[in-house]
């Protein structure tokens, strides 16, 4: 059996290609439920309701309940400054789920069932590796924002929670990354779900407003809504994955010139070291010359040395043989002396009487 190894890249691009198919899925309908207990859209479907309708006087009641709580003004507009308390919130909702499925499709202000703790879902080691690109994703633990780095200090196996979400395009303004990554680590997602169990216990209820689309395209058919949908959401595809391969290869480009400035530079240094080791031999033989000159400089003195001593060994000992064979000539040396001697005696003799 033929087995293949799926890359980093094709990953992130399919990671990438599940996303326009929720989100067109969810384009197909006209309206979207806005959260207010926090920032996140609801995602459940009303599940709770009753099977007749109810009277007109609990639907006033619910209306009543929303404006006395400051939840809704005179006019029926939504308040986002109310303060509503945890047991005005199950009150209402008590009453929003005694109304009938289209009663509640009528009502602007909705409830559900408060959602249980996340199930655990441990990341693979492909995609905590994949997690490590910060041109791709923006990285969270444990709700704080930290440097995509910091997963080199993880197991995936550390991690209870863990998935990738699309950064739409206003909220990636100035950030390099489009995809948000938010990791719970094992200690924090049993705390997670120790408080999400114990704030069920009162607070059983989520409430939303319902935002209804006012535009041409509400009366098109759903068949045209699907149809627009999915080839804009391919449009929009095709440019992620242009843009995501478009940075993929200035990476790989950048690879290359920096492998290429590295081998420019071991070949110069190569170059510089050569050069140094000829300059040094250059020296060293100069050196080698200069004693050498020097040796033959100290030998040529001593030899110049030595033959001049034996010149003057060979005169001194020829001038004692010539004295000791003319007796003579010493007894009239002496004489030519010592007339010398006289006459140098009256010479210092008359000086000084003239003086």
């Amino acid at each position: 059996m033929m087995t293949r190894k799926t890359s980093q890249k094709v990953a992130i691009v399919k990671q990438i290609a599940i996303i326009p198919l929720i989100a067109a899925l969810g384009f197909l309908f006209s309206t979207k439920v806005a959260a207010q207990d926090n920032p996140t859209l609801l995602k459940q479907k009303q599940t709770e309701y009753s099977k007749v309708d109810a009277s007109q006087k609990l639907v006033d009641e619910y209306k009543a309940k929303l404006e006395q709580y400051r939840v809704i003004t005179k006019e029926g507009k939504y308040n986002k400054d109310h303060n509503l308390t945890i047991a005005e919130k199950n009150e209402l909702a008590l009453l929003y789920l005694k109304l009938s499925k289209k009663q509640q499709g009528d009502q602007d202000i909705v409830f559900d069932a408060m959602p249980g703790p996340s199930p655990k879902s441990v990341p693979t080691k492909e995609k905590l590796e994949a997690w490590k690109n910060p041109n791709v994703y923006g990285v969270w633990i444990d709700g704080k924002k930290v440097d995509n780095s910091v997963l080199n200090k993880y197991a995936n196996t550390d991690f209870s929670q863990g998935d990738a979400t699309y950064v739409s395009k206003n909220a990636r303004i100035g950030k390099k990354y489009f995809m948000q990554v938010d990791l719970m680590t094992n200690d924090y997602y049993k705390k997670y779900c120790e408080e999400r169990i114990t704030r069920l216990k009162n607070d059983k209820y989520v409430m939303g407003r319902r935002v209804i689309f006012n535009n041409p395209q509400s009366k098109k058919t759903t068949k045209e809504l699907d149809s627009k949908s999915l080839l804009n959401q391919k449009v929009k595809l095709d440019n992620e994955q242009k843009a995501l391969l478009n940075l993929q290869k200035k990476e790989l480009d950048n690879k290359k010139d920096s492998k290429s400035l590295s081998d420019q530079k071991l070949k110069l240094d190569k170059e510089q070291q050569a050069l140094l080791l000829d300059q040094q031999k250059k020296e060293l033989d100069n050196k080698q010359n200069s004693k050498s000159l020097s040796d033959q400089k100290i030998k040529l003195e001593k030899e110049q040395r030595a033959e001049m001593n034996s010149l003057i060994i060979a005169k001194y000992e020829k001038d004692m043989e010539f004295k000791k064979n003319n007796p003579k000539w010493m007894k009239d040396q002496e004489a030519k002396i010592k007339e010398l001697k006289i006459k140098l005696e009256k010479e210092q003799k008359a000086q000084q009487e003239q003086k």
